[in-house]
């Protein structure tokens, strides 16, 4: 035919070897001692070797140790055994030391009824099997966080449906004060409810892409003042040292405020202290307290979700640092935790608010 090759292979040993060699998988030979007799390029190449740094060794010196027993458990089985090919996932030790991890099907071939040798074929998975690990700690993040809704609504619902069931029983039995103090707990609880409410729902939207910040002229002093209101907090300490705007949501500045400040007065030993000042990047806002601080090493695992340094219960959501500097990092700013005692000192900053640049 015009245009075709025609190939007789006369030789099958030539046509393995050729097969063996451009193979785009790992193939490697090996003896009844495990030693290689002979190693593909893409086998080496997987690896980081070249071919002839392998050959002559024996696999188990590239197989990672635990998984050798179960390796070594199949291959003694298939020479004494009935000489069945098996398979496994396995991790081999990179010439670097970094671990890959391959689908591994191992044939033996026989020869006078004596096994000859193993014809090992070797895939590389890591990416899958990164998939998977990822896809496995998002099924346990997920049911860690069903969890800590949990146990986080729990609380708050029950104290209301407790004083709701209390006020309805008997609300002739209460005077006008005590059904205020009544009424003050349901609000509060409530509250509450409504905050980690708002914290699960940026915190969904934020991972999803979905999070909407709208960005205007924001007076500090006035959310601060807010937050401390709302919140129905006394004996905090304000110190201002500028009149300077910043660029940011309002909404979401006192969503960050709110979390530092229920943060401190939670932890910070009875003592707050709010900063309001100018900085190089622009504004910023310092929430401090007097509390036993965050202990080392956890300066920043405490911005990640459900981290505590508070002794906080196990199953605490632990959404509001997390959530609090995913906002700051939307408007153009920052949440960390300054070095320094004692206590805790956040520092939320944010852009400044340009008057001409919004024109």
């Amino acid at each position: 035919m015009p245009g075709s090759v025609d190939v007789v292979a006369s030789d099958a040993d030539a046509i393995f070897e050729t097969i063996f060699r451009v193979a785009p998988i790992g193939m490697i030979l090996t003896d009844r001692d495990t030693v290689m007799f002979k190693v593909n390029r893409a086998f080496a190449s997987m690896l980081g070797y070249e071919p002839d740094d392998l050959v002559g060794r024996s696999w188990r010196d590239v197989t990672h140790p635990e998984d050798l027993d179960l390796n070594l458990g199949l291959f003694r089985t298939q020479i004494q055994g009935d000489g069945s090919p098996y398979e496994l996932e396995k991790r081999y030790l990179r010439s670097d030391g970094t671990v890959v991890w391959a689908s591994v099907m191992c044939h033996p071939v026989f020869k006078d009824g004596e096994f000859a040798f193993q014809i090992t074929q070797v895939v590389d998975i890591s990416e899958r099997r990164a998939h998977l690990e990822a896809l496995r700690r998002m099924v346990e993040e997920k049911d860690r966080l069903i969890s800590s809704v949990s146990h986080e609504l729990r609380t708050p619902l029950t104290v209301v449906y407790g004083l709701a069931e209390e006020l309805r029983a008997g609300l002739d039995r209460f005077d006008r004060d005590e059904l205020r103090e009544l009424v003050d707990l349901l609000a509060g609880q409530a509250r509450e409810v409504s905050h980690l409410v708002e914290d699960l729902l940026v915190a969904a939207r934020a991972e999803s892409g979905r999070l909407t910040i709208v960005a205007g002229e924001v007076d500090l002093r006035e959310q601060v003042d807010q937050v401390i209101r709302v919140l129905d907090l006394d004996g905090i300490l304000i110190e201002q040292t500028t009149d300077r705007r910043a660029l940011a949501d309002p909404f979401r500045v006192r969503q960050i405020l709110r979390n530092l400040i229920c943060n401190a007065s939670t932890h910070g030993g009875g003592e707050i202290s709010v900063r309001l000042s100018e900085c190089d990047t622009g504004v910023e806002v310092e929430v401090s307290d007097r509390g036993p601080g965050v202990p080392p090493g956890m300066e920043e695992r405490i911005f990640e979700p459900y981290e505590s340094s508070g002794g906080d219960p196990v199953g605490s959501m632990g959404l509001g640092l997390t959530v609090s500097r995913t906002l700051a990092h939307l408007m153009g700013g920052d949440l960390i935790l300054r070095p320094g005692g004692p206590g805790s000192r956040f520092v939320l900053t944010l852009p400044s608010y340009d008057p001409a640049a919004s024109r």
